[in-house]
């Protein structure tokens, strides 16, 4: 009778053990040692030859710098942005770019996506 008690005990904590080995997080979007941040400058090259560079700063606040290949000159404007990792959701608030994207991010690419255009951006 105890060696039926034991065996049962035994067998009862096997389980539990391949069970509790089969629990871990499967939340990993990127292969482990690799980390994308959006904090940092991105800069792209649009269809008219402007150069257009953006500045996420941890602080929530960026500027983007406008590089306009007629030689017209520069712009600078700055913003404030909410973005929401698991949701991929980046708000912009306050320049030309105002506005809420979808956010594709990479450790080198940065693409913007709203309901009628994408913007690729390259990491600086």
């Amino acid at each position: 009778m105890k060696a039926m008690k034991y065996l049962s005990m035994l067998l009862m904590m096997v389980a539990l053990s391949v069970c509790m080995v089969g629990c871990g997080s499967d939340d990993d979007d990127e292969p482990s040692g690799t980390t994308a941040s959006i904090i940092g400058n991105w800069s792209q090259t649009n269809d008219a030859g402007t150069v257009i560079t953006l500045q996420f700063k941890a602080n929530k606040t960026g500027t983007i710098n406008y590089v306009y290949s007629d030689g017209s000159g520069n712009r600078n404007d700055n913003f404030e942005y909410d973005y929401i990792e698991k949701e991929r959701s980046l708000t912009i608030i306050g320049s030309q770019l105002q506005g809420v994207y979808y956010v594709t991010l990479t450790a080198t690419k940065l693409i913007l996506s709203d309901n009628s255009a994408a913007y690729e951006f390259t990491k600086k």
